[in-house]
């Protein structure tokens, strides 16, 4: 199964602050959504580079690697990713997955070679449509600040290239063997 290897996006929207920092590819560097309540802070990447999909391929999963933390926080924060294949402004996953952070960078990693997310992947190929939802959620109704940290989102897609039938090749002409020898006319 081929893939695209890791892609990264050029576009993000509706972070607390720094929202280029979690499209930047550099991983010392951090976005955040800062939360002053219990509300949950949604923050948007997209327009993914790299060459497109080639045209007639079967996409069989999207893989999602998120970095990030939780600081400030007496409560575990959730994380919860959602996927659109037609940009920001589209339709998300409906089976969008979740993890809880740590209190220290790590990588969290979200569907896989797979996972369609319960989205119709059929004639989709343009990188610069697919975009990620980021849902940060404090868990704890107490706990009245938290700060999420993102350093970095990517995808891998996974798919199958379209297998072109073999070539069929005609020879006209007679074929003689003559003491081990074969001539073809």
């Amino acid at each position: 199964m081929a893939n695209t290897g890791e892609r990264s996006p050029q576009a993000q929207s509706d972070f607390s602050s720094n929202g280029a920092n979690a499209i930047d590819s550099n991983e010392s560097t951090t976005a955040s959504q800062i939360h002053l309540n219990t509300n949950a802070k949604i923050g948007f990447v997209s327009d993914f580079d790299g060459d497109d999909i080639p045209s007639g391929a079967t996409i069989n999963g999207i893989k999602v690697i998120f970095r990030g933390f939780y600081s400030l926080s007496f409560a575990d924060t959730k994380i919860t990713i959602g996927v659109s294949l037609d940009g920001v402004s589209g339709t998300y996953s409906s089976n969008a997955a979740f993890q809880n952070l740590t209190t220290s960078a790590a990588d969290y990693n979200f569907g896989g070679d797979d996972e369609l997310w319960g989205l119709d992947w059929t004639d989709w190929t343009d990188l610069s449509d697919l975009a990620i939802k980021i849902t940060s959620d404090q868990q704890d109704a107490s706990a009245a600040t938290a700060i999420t940290f993102i350093n970095e989102v990517d995808a891998i897609i996974y798919y199958t290239e379209v297998v072109s039938p073999k070539s069929r090749v005609e020879i006209k002409g007679t074929l003689k063997v003559l003491s081990g020898q074969v001539t073809i006319k």
